[in-house]
């Protein structure tokens, strides 16, 4: 799970709903790898991180593509 967090947070560049889909899996990775303590829990945060930061790109670029 933390790797397809991963994976649509960097294909949230494309559209911005890869980026949502990546935070929600990354904190659904980063409670289920507490509960099971299995590994991921990096992968987890940077699908979070990076889904955060390609949001805030795609939420700036559509800002100003109406502005």
């Amino acid at each position: 799970m933390a790797i397809a967090s991963l994976v649509s947070s960097i294909i949230g560049a494309c559209c911005g709903l890869g980026s949502i889909i990546g935070i929600v899996l990354g904190i659904v990775a980063l409670n289920q790898i507490k509960q099971t303590r299995q590994s991921g829990q990096g992968l987890a945060i940077a699908g979070i991180i990076v889904g955060a930061i390609t949001m805030l790109i795609s939420l700036a670029w559509t800002i100003s593509a109406f502005a």
